[in-house]
């Protein structure tokens, strides 16, 4: 079995499809003779006594993380993906959405209304250590070190770009959950989409938001707002994209090394459904309303997807600050009970085939400051001249 991701979260976003083994190349008897020679001078000479099992464990590890530095993990059985929280003391988290970059802990948004979120945690703030632990580039232990007994209080050391000096933040644990999807009307003809997350039902809620609203008072337009958003299961991005644009548009474009995982993505539902489709109750009318997208570092991954097709197909503007520039997907294989692999197999390509990873979506109207208020303000000005 193996599970594509997006992030640390472990969320299946691509069919599970089988990776085409190529014939392998013979094994180097020379590197297995200096990897055999390094076990056995560590075994009898390291300044402390190891074990076998804890020398093979440092080499499994180390080889993946120098391979794929920003994604690549091996996971022994205290670490494997969903073993986290096998205590019922573990029901306690703070509200971030993290991933690996330049081998550190980096914050692609923290869970809107959460505890992180109330403290100041921004996005790409860096977890330094957690409770005076360092996290040391290690995504998987900081994640298990911010989980605890709900109400407990956890202390994390936080350095934020530009700063030279570590920010501390003290936050209790809580029971995180949040609205993934909220539609309102922000005027008389205008409503906003503010989608926080793509998860299972996202796509119901965002249809049965906007007919809502639109029963209640036909809008004009529409500001998606995406911010903080650190996307998640993959077809939702692609049903949300298709939503507000022309069908059979080219969406994204997924590239890896053979063809049975590479595959091109269109605005049509097979493509991000295999039953009923849950946008299909939407009026065209709604589909074809001038629209804005609004996004800031904190949009990554899925929630770029969307705003470069909807960029790239100049079906919206992008009103805020760069994105996270998160394209890389992640493979799991589990090895056994005990042991699995997570390490980078594609990236994907918005429809301009322009290079995102590392570098973000950026937006046709920047707005420097960081206050949500001012950026809606800016999105529904920029609407309103679509709207003329």
């Amino acid at each position: 079995m193996k599970v594509r991701t997006f992030n640390f979260a472990m969320v299946c976003i691509l069919p599970c499809v089988a990776i085409a083994q190529n014939p392998p190349d013979p094994l180097p008897k020379e590197e297995l003779r200096l990897l055999a020679a390094t076990y056995q001078l560590l075994r009898e000479s390291f300044v402390k006594p190891l074990s076998g099992e804890e020398i093979l464990q440092a080499a499994l590890r180390g080889m993946v993380k120098e391979l794929d530095p920003e994604g690549g993990q091996f996971y022994m059985k205290d670490d494997l993906p969903g073993m986290q929280d096998t205590t019922p003391y573990n029901d306690g988290a703070v509200g971030l959405e993290m991933s690996k970059r330049n081998g550190e802990v980096v914050v692609i948004s923290p869970i809107e209304g959460g505890p992180a979120d109330r403290a100041g945690i921004r996005p790409n703030d860096v977890v330094s250590a957690v409770d005076g632990t360092p996290s040391k580039g290690n995504l998987a232990k900081t994640t298990k070190m911010l989980r605890g007994q709900l109400d407990s209080t956890v202390v994390l050391s936080i350095r934020r770009p530009g700063e030279s000096e570590l920010r501390g933040f003290k936050i209790e644990r809580k029971n995180v959950q949040g609205a993934i999807v909220r539609v309102s009307a922000i005027a008389p003809d205008v409503a906003v989409l503010r989608v926080t997350a793509f998860r299972a039902d996202t796509l119901s809620q965002i249809a049965g938001g906007l007919v809502a609203q639109w029963g209640r008072k036909r809008f004009k337009g529409v500001v998606l707002d995406l911010r903080r958003n650190p996307g998640g299961l993959f077809d939702v991005s692609i049903g949300l994209a298709s939503l507000f644009l022309p069908a059979k548009s080219l969406v994204v474009d997924v590239r890896s090394r053979t063809p049975e995982t590479s595959k091109v993505y269109f605005a049509q539902p097979e493509y991000y459904t295999k039953g009923a489709d849950p946008l299909a109750v939407v009026p065209q009318d709604i589909r074809d309303l001038p629209m804005v997208v609004l996004v800031d570092e904190g949009t990554a991954s899925g929630a770029e997807i969307v705003a470069a097709a909807l960029r790239d197909h100049k079906r919206a503007r992008i009103v805020g600050r760069k994105t996270f520039g998160r394209t890389s997907i992640q493979t799991y294989r589990p090895f056994g009970a005990d042991h699995g692999i997570k390490f980078t197999t594609a990236y994907w390509y918005p429809p301009s085939q322009e290079k995102l990873d590392k570098i973000g979506v950026l937006p046709d109207r920047i707005v420097e400051t960081p206050d949500f208020q001012q950026e809606m303000d800016v999105a529904v000005s920029e609407l309103r001249r679509g709207m003329q």
